[in-house]
């Protein structure tokens, strides 16, 4: 659609911008909602983990790029809570095994998530695809009973 010809991509500083914005702003929200007491640490973390988000995501690499760019920020800014936090190594690496697996099964999910109405029947040959290879047997069973039988 378009193009940067000369290469200076200004899309990503601005989703940089957003994302610290946006991270700065989820980390406030949730200190006014639970009452937490302010850390300094917690919101450098979150502003920096937005401004990466937000670069990733405005970069146009590509979705497959972008999801493992999302599973691993949310690998590296579990360990850097951790660390913060004052975690033990043991602790910070069950963190970051945790925080990885969530950030790929969630990923993993959208992957096949259908993105408009239009593209619904190619999401169900994906869930056929992986029901005959033994793969997602059960989740695809479900979502394809709780939105195709029952009419």
């Amino acid at each position: 659609m378009y193009t940067d010809s000369d290469g200076d991509m200004p899309q990503i500083l601005i989703g940089a911008l957003v994302g610290a914005l946006c991270g700065a702003a989820a980390y406030a929200f949730s200190i006014l909602a639970t009452g937490d007491e302010f850390n300094f640490g917690e919101l450098a973390i979150e502003t920096l983990s937005g401004a990466a988000y937000g670069a990733l995501i405005s970069s146009g690499i590509g979705a497959i790029y972008i999801a493992v760019g999302k599973v691993a920020l949310a690998t590296v800014t579990s360990i850097a809570h951790s660390i913060n936090d004052g975690l033990s190594f043991i602790d910070t690496m069950n963190n970051a095994g945790i925080s990885l697996v969530t950030a790929a099964a969630v990923q993993t999910v959208f992957w096949f998530l259908p993105k408009s109405p239009a593209n619904m029947e190619n999401f169900w040959q994906r869930i056929d695809f992986y029901q005959n290879i033994g793969i997602k047997r059960f989740v695809g069973g479900v979502l394809r009973e709780a939105f195709l039988d029952n009419d």
